[in-house]
C-alpha cells in the first residue's frame, strides 16, 4: 500500500516537475519541497540531513529546504488540538492557563505549542507527536530503502555520498524520536553533564506533565543561529564557543547530540548556545573517541602516512587483507594519502572536513568499502557544526590548536591565580621537585631542582637558553640571575601573562610553531630545557598506536636544529612502563585511567632514548623516581588543607580533574609504573 501511495504522488507530481524544469526553474525548489512534504516524515528528515551536510546542493534549494526544519504545514490543526486533549486526559485547562490551537512550529515528527502553566504562570513549549507517526515512519522506510538501493545501483554519485548510510542513520533518528519520554530523559542527562559549562544550556523539562506522546519544557526566547550579529559579540568568540562545545561534548563528556542541524540550536540573549530536540542522544565509547581524535590530530599535524594507515585500519569497513597479489590495498592507500595531503596543502594546513569527507567517501566507494557506521555518524555531526562555524567566522579553523583547547581546559595551569599558591605552595611549580634528603623543605626542593638543571646545561653569562614549557618562569628568573638570556615557550595564556608580569621574555605558542610565532628571529640556543613537557606529546592511546613516536621524532629533530653545535638539552620526563600500554594484565587499569583522564599521556624511557639517539649523545640519565611521591603528596596535602576555598574558586569540572590526575599519578608511582628521569644530552 505504501509503495502505491508513493508511486501515485510521484506520478501526479512528475508532469509539474518536468514543466518547471523546462520553463520556470526558479519555482522548482518550492515545488520539490511541497512534494517532499506529501511523501511523509522520513523524506522530510532525509532532506533536512542532506541539506546541512552535502556541500554542493544549490543555495536556492538549501534556503527552501531549511524551511522544512520547523515550518511544515499542519494539515488539520483541529485534530492536533483534540489529540493534545486526549494525551493530557482532557486536563488541558487544569494544567495550562493558556493552550492555543495554533502551533508555533511543526517538524517532520511533532508540532510545538507555546503554552502557559497554570501552576506557576511559566511559559512552556509543548511538543506533541503527530498522530500515527511511528506507523507512518515505518511505512516510509520500506520505500525509502528500495529507492536508495535503486539510486545507488544506477548512480555513482549516490554511492559516493553514501545514501544508504544516511538512510540508516535517519531510521535510527526518527524512530527514537517517537518516544518523547526518552527525549525528556535525554534533556535531563545532557543538562546534568553540562551543568559546569557556562557556554551552553538546555531548557528545563517538566517530567510530571510529560509522557511518551508529549514533552513539556521551558520556553526560551532565542535568536536563530544564523542571526548571531544580533548578539553584538566578536565572531571569533562565538565560533570558539561553538567549537569548544563540540570538543567538550564528544571528547570529554563522551556523548553526542546526533541531530545538531541549525534548527535544533539557537542563541539566548547572553550568547549561550541553547540546544533542543534530544530525540537521539548517544554515548560515545572511549575507543571511538580515541580513534576519532587520533585521526583528527594526525591529519592536522601533517602526518599523512600515519593518518592514512589509521583511517584505513579503524574507520573503514570491508577492506580485505592485502595478500600482495593485486596491490588493491596499495591503490586505496595511495588514493587516501593523496586526498589527505592535497586537502592539507590547499587549506593552508587547516583541513576542512566538509571538503575532505566527500572525497574520502568517493575513494571508499570506488574500492567497494564504506565508513564504519559509528565513525560516519560522528564525522557527519562534526561536518554539520563545521559548516555553521565557518558561517560565523570564515577565517575560523576547527582543527587549529585542538591540543591547546584540550590542555587549557584540563591543565593545572588553568586554575585561578588565587588558587595556585594554595595548591603549589609558595615555592612550587607544576613539575616534580628534587627531594634528595627526607627533610628537604619545598623551597629547597624546587630550588635544588632548578640549580641542578642550570649546572647540567652549563649556564654561563650571555648564553641564550630556551625553556620549553616554562610555566610561570621560575627557572627563567634563575637563568637571568646568572647573567644569561632566557626565552620561555608556553601554550598557556595564564602562564604567558604570569611570565610577562615578571618582565620575562616568553612566547605564547607551541614549540612546533615557535620559529613562526612572531616577528623576532631567534638565534640558536646554547641550551634547551624541557621539564615534563613530553607528558603532553600524546595520550596513552596515541602512544599505544604510534602517534606519540611521530611527535617525539619531530621534537628531537626540532631541538637539534634550535641548538648551537654541542649545545645541551635537559629533559625531565615522567616515563611509563611500556608494559602498561601493551600487556593484558594492565588492560583494566588502562581503560579506567584513559576513561577518567582522556588527555593523559606518558612516554617510555626507551622511546626518549630511541628518538634522541640520531641527534644527541646522552651525557647523564638519572632515575629520580623517589621525588615523585613527595611532590604529589605535598600538593594533595595543600589541596586538602584549603579544599573549601579551592572548590569555590576553581570550576567544578576542573577541580575534579585536578584531584583525579594527582590520584592517578600517585597510584602509578606507588605501583612503580610511573618513573621520573632527568636526562642531559649534547647535540651531535
Amino acid at each position: 500500500m505504501e509503495y502505491l501511495r508513493v508511486l501515485i504522488i510521484i506520478l501526479t507530481r512528475l508532469p509539474g516537475y518536468i514543466c518547471l524544469r523546462l520553463f520556470n526553474q526558479k519555482k522548482l525548489p518550492v515545488f520539490v519541497s511541497r512534494s517532499i512534504i506529501k511523501l511523509g516524515p522520513v523524506y522530510i528528515k532525509f532532506i533536512q540531513v542532506l541539506s546541512t551536510r552535502i556541500k554542493n546542493i544549490p543555495e536556492h534549494y538549501i534556503r527552501e529546504f531549511a524551511k522544512l526544519r520547523d515550518a511544515i504545514p499542519v494539515e488539520d490543526k483541529g485534530e492536533m488540538y483534540t489529540l493534545a486533549e486526549t494525551i493530557f486526559d482532557q486536563n488541558l485547562e487544569s494544567i495550562f492557563s493558556h493552550f492555543p490551537k495554533e502551533p508555533i512550529a511543526s517538524g517532520s515528527v511533532a508540532v510545538v505549542y507555546r503554552a502557559v502553566l497554570r501552576k506557576n504562570r511559566q511559559d512552556v513549549a509543548v511538543k506533541i507527536l503527530k498522530p500515527g507517526i511511528r506507523a507512518s515512519i515505518e511505512a516510509n522506510f520500506k520505500v525509502l530503502f528500495f529507492l536508495v538501493w535503486f539510486f545507488e545501483t544506477v548512480s555513482p554519485r549516490a554511492r559516493i555520498i553514501n545514501l544508504r548510510g544516511y538512510a540508516k542513520e535517519l531510521e535510527e533518528l526518527l524512530l527514537s524520536q517517537t518516544d518523547l519520554s526518552a527525549e525528556e530523559n535525554n534533556y535531563r542527562i545532557f543538562a546534568e553533564r553540562f551543568s559546569d559549562d557556562e557556554s551552553v544550556t538546555v531548557p528545563q523539562t517538566f517530567p510530571e506533565y510529560s509522557n511518551t506522546q508529549a514533552l513539556v519544557m521551558e520556553f526560551v526566547h532565542g535568536i536563530p543561529p544564523y542571526e548571531f550579529k544580533r548578539l553584538d559579540q566578536d565572531r571569533k568568540v562565538l565560533a570558539s564557543r561553538v567549537d569548544f562545545f563540540l570538543d567538550n561534548m564528544i571528547f570529554l563528556k563522551g556523548m553526542c547530540h546526533a541531530d545538531l542541524h541549525p534548527g535544533n540550536f539557537f542563541w539566548n540573549q547572553q550568547g549561550q548556545l541553547v540546544l533542543i530536540d534530544f530525540g537521539l542522544m548517544h554515548e560515545v565509547p572511549l575507543m571511538i573517541r580515541n580513534h576519532l581524535l587520533t585521526f583528527y590530530l594526525s591529519m592536522v599535524e601533517g602526518y599523512y602516512d600515519f593518518a592514512t594507515e589509521y583511517f584505513l585500519k579503524y574507520f573503514v569497513r570491508g577492506l580485505q587483507p592485502d595478500n600482495g597479489s593485486d596491490g588493491s590495498n596499495q591503490e586505496i592507500y595511495k588514493a587516501t594519502y593523496r586526498v589527505l595531503h592535497e586537502n592539507f596543502v590547499k587549506s593552508g594546513g587547516n583541513p576542512v572536513l566538509s571538503d575532505l569527507l566527500p572525497k574520502l567517501m568517493a575513494v571508499l566507494s570506488k574500492n567497494s568499502v564504506q565508513l564504519e557506521t559509528y565513525h560516519a555518524k560522528l564525522l557527519l555531526t562534526i561536518v554539520t557544526i563545521e559548516g555553521f562555524l565557518y558561517t560565523i567566522d570564515p577565517e575560523f579553523s576547527m582543527m587549529e590548536n585542538s591540543r591547546r583547547k584540550r590542555l587549557l581546559q584540563a591543565e593545572y595551569a588553568s586554575i585561578p591565580r588565587e588558587a595556585e599558591e594554595k595548591v603549589l605552595g609558595k615555592f612550587g611549580t607544576y613539575s616534580t621537585a628534587m627531594f634528595e634528603h627526607s627533610g628537604s623543605s619545598a623551597e629547597k626542593a624546587w630550588g635544588d631542582r632548578d640549580q641542578f638543571i642550570m649546572d647540567s646545561i652549563n649556564v654561563k653569562k650571555n648564553d641564550f637558553i630556551i625553556d620549553v614549557g616554562c610555566g610561570r618562569g621560575s627557572l627563567l628568573q634563575k637563568i637571568e640571575q646568572r647573567g644569561a638570556k632566557g626565552m620561555g615557550i608556553t601554550i598557556s595564556r595564564v602562564e604567558y601573562n604570569a611570565c610577562r608580569k615578571k618582565g620575562l621574555d616568553v612566547a605564547w605558542t607551541s614549540w612546533e610553531d615557535f620559529d613562526s610565532s612572531g616577528k623576532n628571529t631567534y638565534p640558536k640556543a646554547n641550551a634547551l630545557t624541557a621539564v615534563e613537557i613530553l607528558l603532553h606529546l600524546g595520550t596513552l592511546h596515541e602512544n599505544r598506536v604510534g602517534l606519540t613516536d611521530k611527535r617525539l621524532e619531530r621534537f628531537f629533530n626540532w631541538s637539534q636544529e634550535r641548538l648551537v653545535d654541542q649545545g645541551r638539552l635537559f629533559i625531565q620526563a615522567l616515563t611509563i612502563d611500556p608494559a602498561f600500554l601493551f600487556e593484558e594484565k594492565h588492560a583494566s587499569d588502562f581503560q579506567r585511567i584513559t576513561g577518567m583522564l582522556p588527555w593523559l599521556g606518558f612516554v617510555s624511557l626507551n622511546q626518549i632514548e630511541q628518538h634522541a639517539r640520531p641527534h644527541f649523545n646522552i651525557i647523564e640519565n638519572r632515575n629520580d623516581s623517589s621525588d615523585l611521591l613527595p611532590t604529589y603528596q605535598l600538593w594533595m596535602k595543600n589541596i586538602e588543607t584549603d579544599k573549601a576555598f579551592l572548590q569555590k574558586v576553581i570550576k567544578k569540572d576542573l577541580f575534579k580533574y585536578l584531584v583525579d590526575e594527582l590520584n592517578i599519578f600517585m597510584e602509578l608511582a606507588n605501583k612503580k609504573i610511573l618513573s621520573l628521569h632527568r636526562i642531559v644530552m649534547e647535540k651531535k
